[in-house]
């Protein structure tokens, strides 16, 4: 079994929050993906970016949310499956979007499979 998984959730808010929203959002995204790696999961946390988010728009460069998400569906192409964690702009397209490519959709921590240990090893040996 793929263990590839995307967590979707809110973030910035299209681009509306306050940074301090976003890095408290990316903390519970965090908690999220602590969880889903006790189970096995590889996930992938696009809330990362709200360091180069930050630090483009220090730098006067106002990317746009259209930008950000090509770059996460382009991450999300490679995944097997979606935690969605909450409704957001973001959040709800890549939802959206994972469903239209035929992901695995999960909606809360306790539906989520937990992969065999067995299932891992081939990867580290």
């Amino acid at each position: 079994m793929n263990r590839r998984i995307y967590i979707a959730g809110p973030l910035l808010y299209g681009q509306t929050a306050d940074i301090n929203i976003g890095y408290e959002n990316l903390k519970k995204t965090m908690e999220s993906a602590r969880e889903l790696m006790k189970k096995n999961w590889a996930p992938y946390i696009p809330h990362l970016s709200i360091h180069m988010y930050e630090y483009f728009k220090n730098k006067g460069d106002n990317i746009p949310w259209e930008t950000w998400m090509a770059l996460d569906y382009n991450y999300l192409n490679v995944c097997d499956a979606l935690f969605y964690m909450g409704s957001s702009k973001g959040a709800d397209a890549e939802l959206y979007y994972a469903i239209k490519k035929g992901k695995t959709i999960y909606l809360n921590l306790s539906s989520v499979p937990d992969l065999s240990k067995e299932d891992i090893s081939e990867l580290v040996n």
